[in-house]
C-alpha cells in the first residue's frame, strides 16, 4: 500500500547565496543603478510591481512551476502573512549552511569555518544509501564550489560527488556497470578539457555551466534516485559587487530548472514520482553597503527561501504567504531539510537525526 506523501526519487538544488529580496521582491533598483556594471536589465526594472519582476527574473520558477507545482516559503516581506524562513547555524555562510542541509544538524562548535575538510557527520545522502541499499552512482552530489564534495558525505567514497574542478568520470566500473552512450561520453571528455582550459576568477570554484551539464548527463545515464546540484556563480558575482552578474547568474540557474525538470516529466522513472526542493545556503546583507557579504553580523543573512514541488500530498501552490496556513511540511528552517528528504523517500528521518 502506497503512502502518501512518498515519492521514489528527490531532487535537491541549492542556488548559493541567493537573497529572498531577488526571489519575491524582484529587482533591487537602487543597487541595479550602481552595480548593475554593463548588463542590461532594463526591461525589469521598467516593471512597477513585485510579482513582474520576479517572473521576469525567475520565468520558469515563477513563471510555471509555482503556479502549478510547488509552493515557495520565506516570504518575510508580505503585508499580512510574512513567511520566515532561516538558516540554523550562527555563522551564516557556506559549510555550516550545506552541512546542516545535509546533516539536519547545525553543529556550530564542530563547523565553524569553509575548510575544504571531510564532513565530521553523516549526511543525508550517506543514510538514503545505506537504508535503500543503493549503488553510490544512485545519489550523486554535483557542485560547483569544491568544498560541497566533502561536505555531502562523512566517509569519502560514499556517494558519486563531483564539484570544483573535478573532472568527471562516467567509467562503467564506478557506476554499477551501467554504460554511458558513446556520444555523451564524447561530450564528457569535450567537458572535461574546456573545464581544464578555462580561468575561473573564483577561488575553488569552475562556472555552473559545466555543473550542470555534468549533473544532467549523470541524471539521464544512471537515473539517480537522489541527485543533488550546488550551483555557485550568484554569490561569487555577489561577492564581487557586481548586481548585474548576479541577477544574469539567477536567470541562468532559472533556466537551469526548467532543464532538469522537464527532463523529470519526460522520462518514465522519474515523471509523478519525484520531488524537489530548491533553496539556498546563506542570505545576504538587507543594504546596499552590505549586500555583497554575509555573516553573523551582516543582517540579512540568516535569511532564506525554500521551493518544494512535485510532492503527491502538497496542493499549496506560489507564495506560502498567500495561504493562510503556515507549511504543510513544516520547514521553519534549513537544517530541516535533511529531514524533510528522507520522509519523502518513505524512512523514518528521526533514525537518521538522532544518529551519533
Amino acid at each position: 500500500m502506497e503512502r502518501p506523501g512518498v515519492v521514489e526519487n528527490v531532487i535537491f538544488v541549492t542556488i548559493d547565496g541567493v537573497r529572498t529580496q531577488e526571489v519575491f521582491l524582484g529587482l533591487d533598483k537602487e543597487l541595479y543603478d550602481d552595480l548593475g556594471n554593463g548588463v542590461n536589465l532594463d526591461h525589469i526594472a521598467a516593471e512597477s510591481g513585485a510579482a513582474e519582476q520576479r517572473e521576469l527574473i525567475w520565468p520558469w520558477l515563477w513563471g510555471k512551476f509555482l503556479k502549478e507545482e510547488g509552493v515557495v516559503a520565506g516570504n518575510r516581506f508580505h503585508p499580512i502573512r510574512p513567511n520566515v524562513a532561516k538558516v540554523a547555524n550562527m555563522h551564516r555562510f557556506s559549510y555550516p549552511g550545506y552541512s546542516e542541509m545535509f546533516t539536519g544538524k547545525a553543529e556550530d562548535d564542530v563547523i565553524s569555518s569553509n575548510a575544504n575538510v571531510q564532513n565530521p557527520f553523516k549526511t543525508v545522502f550517506e543514510f538514503i544509501r545505506e537504508q535503500l541499499q543503493l549503488h553510490p552512482s544512485q545519489v550523486a552530489a554535483f557542485a560547483s564550489w569544491a568544498p560541497i564534495a566533502k561536505v555531502a558525505e562523512h566517509r569519502k567514497g560514499s556517494i558519486v560527488t563531483n564539484a570544483g574542478q573535478d573532472k568527471y568520470d562516467p567509467a562503467d566500473s564506478d557506476h554499477g556497470g551501467v554504460r554511458m552512450r558513446e556520444t555523451d561520453r564524447i561530450r564528457v571528455d569535450t567537458l572535461n578539457a574546456l573545464q581544464e582550459r578555462t580561468t575561473v576568477p573564483f577561488e575553488l570554484m569552475r562556472y555552473d555551466s559545466f555543473t550542470a551539464e555534468y549533473a544532467m548527463l549523470h541524471l539521464k545515464t544512471y537515473k539517480p534516485k537522489v541527485l543533488y546540484v550546488g550551483l555557485g556563480e550568484t554569490d561569487e558575482w555577489a561577492h564581487h559587487n557586481d548586481y548585474g552578474l548576479y541577477i544574469k547568474t539567477i536567470q541562468l540557474a532559472d533556466n537551469f530548472l526548467r532543464d532538469l525538470w522537464t527532463f523529470v516529466q519526460s522520462d518514465d522513472q522519474y515523471r509523478g514520482k519525484t520531488a524537489i526542493v530548491i533553496t539556498a545556503d546563506h542570505g545576504r546583507g538587507d543594504t546596499a553597503g552590505d549586500w555583497h557579504s554575509h555573516s553573523r553580523v551582516a543582517s540579512g543573512s540568516e535569511y532564506v527561501w525554500i521551493a518544494v514541488g512535485g510532492v503527491p500530498s502538497l496542493a499549496l501552490r506560489g507564495d506560502l504567504s498567500e495561504h493562510e496556513i503556515a507549511s504543510s511540511m513544516d520547514i521553519t528552517d534549513s537544517a530541516q531539510i535533511a529531514g524533510t528528504k528522507v520522509p519523502l523517500l518513505g524512512l523514518n528521518g528521526r533514525t537518521m537525526t538522532e544518529e551519533p
